[in-house]
């Protein structure tokens, strides 16, 4: 429960951070530890691709790495520990046949996700194709979406519907 306030606290002051930048060209991984410039008053600014790589490094390395889910269950593999990984995890889950039988089911709030955000299974980070601020916007849009079930994620008032029965958050 207190990751999942502390990650929410973490995406929307990063939200708030990328909302008053500078507009930069795109990249794959930006340089951020120098500064692009400065200014008239000597202060650094960065690049919305510098702030997007912070980010999702400031992610995988303090919010993710800690998590460390490794679970597999009815054959389905969720291992969460970097950006990659949950989307990974997602992949897994969407493309199993369980999720296709288990959306017949009672899920409660969790058929309430969308998870098509990711459009492709190459939805990575760290790919030749993807820069950093693309695959950020792409997260905060997989987060816009899902806002209310993560909401009551976070409030605990998830509902799994038939899930419950055998699994407590």
């Amino acid at each position: 429960m207190k990751q999942s306030k502390r990650l929410l606290c973490v995406l929307l002051s990063m939200l708030m951070m990328l909302s008053v930048l500078t507009v930069g060209a795109s990249a794959y991984k930006t340089n951020y530890e120098r500064p692009m410039g400065y200014d008239t008053n000597n202060a650094p600014y960065f690049s919305n691709d510098q702030c997007a790589s912070a980010m999702l490094d400031f992610l995988d390395d303090e919010v993710f790495a800690g998590m460390d889910v490794n679970e597999e269950v009815v054959g389905i593999e969720i291992r969460i520990y970097s950006l990659d990984s949950l989307f990974d995890s997602i992949n897994n889950i969407t493309s199993s046949a369980l999720y296709g039988v288990a959306t017949i089911l009672n899920l409660g709030d969790i058929e309430d996700m969308d998870w098509t955000i990711p459009e492709n299974e190459n939805f990575r980070r760290r790919s030749a194709n993807l820069s950093d601020l693309e695959f950020f916007g792409k997260f905060l849009q997989f987060i816009q979406v899902n806002a209310d079930p993560l909401y009551k994620l976070v409030g605990n008032d998830l509902d799994l519907g038939l899930i419950g029965n055998f699994v407590d958050l």
